[in-house]
């Protein structure tokens, strides 16, 4: 989401499994995907060259990785919604390093504070923790990663720990960070369990692809696009999996041509989101930040997923319901669940760009609140 404009041995956190939550009270949410240990500058005025140096305000050591920021953001909104929240305790799926950053990055996910069942993590012995450089800029940023622990998560451990059998939910995220993703053998575990069970739903998030191929190993991407009930790129994501250097519109249009069943979200930082599916589109603005609100842009992609399925899924799942079966996105009743969602999404990531990194300081429910955005 670029706008211009989350030591010791593991101990699972307590959580039911098993079928679903359709029928038996909260819905349980999912997140697979990326998990990196974030060293983060303060803002850097201008990248240095070969040979040289510059130098920044501090350098933090942050949790991050999209998996983990959405499900950490997640799980403290859920704890925050107190009397209202339809989701039971989250999980993660995820694979973190044998070392001192590894133990670091699982203090944050078993944190109290966000209230995640960490059952579904996996430290494999002698495996170095993922890390990724944040580069800060004035209004963007880059990024330099290691994917050392993250291409170990595999379509076997995730269908061991039973995440697509025991969620109602499950939201895909860092795919471009994870090669097991990417794999056939993922794809087939995906489609297996969208076809056992019809009420599933499934969100992806991509992330950036460093190899520009915009395929994923095996090819398998727009296979699974087409698979998830939404997916949700940013507008340089979008346009590289559409293959094109024109417009978002043009993106849009493209993605909802290859996954017509699948609600297409394109977040375009300081300009708001658009999103599409079946003939119908949708835009929402958000606030403009004035230059001093905009603190760090890093991780509000992420935040925006939190806050677009917070909304999202309860509804998502009590329509299918209701209609059992037909064409339930052509009822009205989806349309004004997207509108819903689109807000939820846009004020969290607004309220993500004024914190300090990716998920250092944890979502509320009311951050989620619509004001953030002009319609």
């Amino acid at each position: 989401f670029r706008y211009s404009s989350f030591f010791g041995p593991i101990h699972p956190m307590s959580h039911s499994t098993g079928a679903g939550s359709m029928d038996r009270g909260p819905l349980a949410v999912a997140f697979i995907g990326d998990a990196y240990v974030d060293l983060q500058t303060s803002t850097l005025q201008s990248l240095p060259l070969w040979g040289q140096d510059r130098t920044v305000d501090s350098i933090q050591v942050l949790p991050g990785g999209a998996a983990c920021n959405s499900a950490r953001h997640f799980a403290s909104v859920c704890v925050s919604d107190i009397g209202a929240c339809n989701y039971g305790t989250p999980s993660i799926c995820c694979v973190i390093g044998d070392d001192t950053l590894g133990a670091l990055m699982y203090s944050h996910l078993s944190s109290t504070t966000a209230q995640l069942d960490v059952n579904g993590v996996l430290q494999p012995k002698g495996i170095p923790q993922s890390v990724c450089m944040v580069l800060t800029g004035a209004t963007d940023r880059a990024f330099i990663s290691s994917n050392s622990s993250n291409e170990q998560l595999t379509a076997k451990h995730i269908s061991e720990k039973q995440i697509f059998t025991g969620h109602d939910h499950v939201h895909i995220a860092g795919y471009f960070s994870c090669e097991g993703l990417q794999s056939d053998t993922f794809f087939h575990l995906v489609a297996q369990a969208k076809q056992q069970r019809p009420m599933l739903t499934i969100s992806l998030d991509t992330q950036y692809d460093a190899s520009h191929t915009w395929k994923g190993k095996d090819g398998c991407l727009l296979n699974l696009i087409a698979l998830c009930d939404v997916f949700l790129p940013n507008e340089d994501e979008a346009k590289g999996i559409a293959g094109t250097t024109e417009s978002v519109a043009a993106a849009l249009d493209w993605l909802m041509a290859a996954a017509p069943q699948t609600l297409v979200v394109i977040k375009c930082g300081g300009d708001g989101v658009c999103a599409g599916l079946g003939g119908i589109k949708w835009t929402m603005k958000t606030r403009k930040l004035a230059a001093a609100e905009l603190v760090d842009t890093n991780g509000a992609g992420d935040a925006f997923n939190c806050g677009f399925l917070y909304e999202c899924i309860a509804g998502l799942h009590a329509l299918r319901k209701s209609c059992a079966g037909t064409s339930w996105h052509h009822d009205p009743a989806f349309s004004d669940l997207v509108v819903r969602s689109l807000q939820s999404g846009c004020a969290a990531g607004t309220w993500c760009v004024q914190q300090h990194g990716a998920c250092s300081n944890l979502m509320k429910v009311e951050n989620l609140a619509p004001s953030q955005t002009t319609g």
